[in-house]
């Protein structure tokens, strides 16, 4: 990182704050009160903003960007942040969605997407994908992916009807009065479907459906995974683009023994 501030409170009885600065490459610590920090021309390393025209790329998705008829922006929590900031700044850009298109980790370590984007100067901006923890060790940004649980869906299991015929001997009053009666029992069995990655990879008669999301953490999960079973699982997934979400799920939650990760 080559900005990090810290604030150090001495103690519980003298309240006395020092704000810690590093800045630059090789970084240099500098110590700041909090009035001092706060005044005006120490905010003067934002002016990198200011009259500038910006390239901005975004995911297509309406949470980032809506449009009208026209397919001009008009909202959306990505494309309202950068416009908002920008007109602060007195500044301009270009909205695209270049950036989306191919967000992946080639076998060289470089990367496509947002993060060459951004590498390569062809991009300033890139809202909206999420960061591990981890940095990338030779440029100073990290892998986009969010450490989140990988779930699957299924259809609810189906209901069999199974017919048991046993014969139930009743006895009324004395021993030597005997009525035999006899009836079938009938019940319903459900199926099971899996419920663990491991019950998904043994249960070879189900389709894997995968909503494709280039360089999230599924995506980079399954490009380095080497145990058999998720290279076996990975194997048999048909992917699907992120547009057609909903009719995914819903031939999901229809067609029997099918999955969706």
């Amino acid at each position: 990182m080559q900005y990090k501030t810290g604030i150090v409170i001495e103690n519980r009885n003298n309240r006395a704050e020092i704000i810690l600065e590093e800045r630059g490459f090789p970084p240099k610590l500098a110590y700041f009160k909090p009035d001092q920090y706060l005044m005006k021309d120490h905010q003067h390393r934002l002016d990198i903003l200011r009259n500038r025209h910006f390239i901005v790329h975004s995911f297509a998705l309406k949470l980032h960007v809506v449009r009208d008829t026209n397919g001009e922006p008009i909202g959306g929590m990505g494309y309202k942040f950068v416009k908002t900031f920008i007109e602060y700044y007195n500044s301009t850009f270009d909205f695209s969605h270049e950036g989306a298109k191919n967000n992946r980790q080639m076998r060289n370590g470089s990367w496509n997407g947002f993060i060459g984007a951004l590498a390569d100067s062809r991009a300033d901006i890139a809202i909206w994908f999420g960061n591990t923890e981890t940095r990338h060790p030779y440029v100073d940004i990290t892998t986009p992916a969010i450490n989140l649980p990988l779930v699957f869906f299924t259809p609810l299991p189906r209901a069999s009807v199974k017919c048991n015929s046993s014969v139930l001997f009743q006895i009324f009053g004395r021993k030597k009065y005997w009525h035999e009666d006899v009836f079938s029992i009938y019940f319903t069995q459900l199926e099971h479907v899996p419920e663990t990655p491991e019950e998904l990879w043994k249960m070879q008669q189900y389709q894997i459906r995968y909503l494709s999301f280039p360089g999230a953490a599924c995506d980079l999960f399954f490009s380095h995974a080497k145990s058999s079973m998720y290279l076996d699982i990975k194997n048999k997934m048909k992917y699907f683009p992120l547009s057609s979400t909903i009719q995914s799920m819903m031939e999901t939650a229809l067609v029997p023994k099918t999955a969706q990760l």
